[in-house]
C-alpha cells in the first residue's frame, strides 16, 4: 500500500502517523533511537506491506496482469489500491479527504517532530502538503501520471506504462479485489496494533 493507505491506519496517533509515513525511508533495525511509539508505527508499516505482499488477494490482483508484466505487477496494485481508496473515501471515513490530508500534514510537520525525520522524507513530507498530494490520488489520470512518473526511474518501467490500461479494462475486478482486502488490512491492523482501532470505527 502507498501513503494513503498507511496514513489511514494509523491515523488517530500521532507517533504512529509518523512511523507510518518515515516506513518507506528507514531501513534496516530499529535501534531505539526515536520514540518508541514512533518506531512501532514504522514497524507497523512494515507488517502492512509483508500483509499485502502476500495476501491472497493482491496476489489475484497481481495475476491479472500479462505474466509479461508481472515484474511491476506489484507495484502497479499498490498504485491502483491507494487510487480505489482515494475514490471509496466516504465509505471508509465521514471526514472528507481533502480535510484528512490537510490535517495529517499539520500533524506529521509539527515543530516538535523535525528531528525525527531523515532529510529526504521531510522534504517529501512537504512537497506532498504544498501539492496536496493525496486529494491527487482521487483523480482519474492518477494512475496514469503515476506510472509515467515511475517508468523512467525503474529498470523495464515501460510495463508501468501498460498497466493503466490493464486497470482500465478490469476496473470492476480491481475494485472488488481491493474491496475485500481493504476490510482484511483494517482487521490485520486493529488486531496488530489496537491503538489503530479507531481507523475501523471511522467507517459509515
Amino acid at each position: 500500500m502507498n501513503y494513503l493507505a498507511h496514513l489511514y491506519l494509523a491515523r488517530d496517533n500521532d507517533a504512529l502517523l509518523l512511523g507510518g509515513f518515515l516506513g518507506d525511508f528507514i531501513k534496516g533495525r530499529l535501534t531505539g533511537i526515536r520514540p518508541k511509539e514512533i518506531e512501532s508505527g514504522i514497524q507497523l508499516h512494515r507488517n502492512i506491506d509483508a500483509f499485502t505482499d502476500t495476501h491472497p488477494i493482491t496476489l489475484l490482483s497481481r495475476n491479472r496482469f500479462p505474466s509479461s508484466m508481472r515484474r511491476m505487477a506489484g507495484i502497479a496494485v499498490d498504485i491502483i489500491y491507494d487510487h480505489l481508496l482515494a475514490v471509496n473515501w466516504h465509505h471508509y471515513s465521514s471526514t472528507s479527504l481533502a480535510a484528512f490530508e490537510q490535517d495529517c500534514f499539520q500533524r506529521l510537520l509539527q515543530p516538535e517532530f523535525r528531528d525525527y525525520f531523515p532529510e529526504r522524507a521531510l522534504h517529501t513530507c512537504r512537497r506532498m502538503a504544498s501539492a496536496q498530494s493525496l486529494s491527487m490520488t482521487k483523480k482519474e489520470d492518477y494512475i496514469i501520471r503515476s506510472m509515467q512518473s515511475l517508468a523512467s526511474r525503474v529498470k523495464k518501467g515501460e510495463q508501468l506504462l501498460a498497466s493503466a490500461h490493464v486497470f482500465a479494462a478490469h476496473r470492476n475486478d480491481f475494485s472488488s479485489d481491493f474491496e475485500l482486502f481493504f476490510e482484511a488490512l483494517i482487521k490485520f491492523v486493529t488486531e496488530k496494533n489496537p491503538a489503530c482501532a479507531d481507523a475501523s470505527r471511522q467507517r459509515t
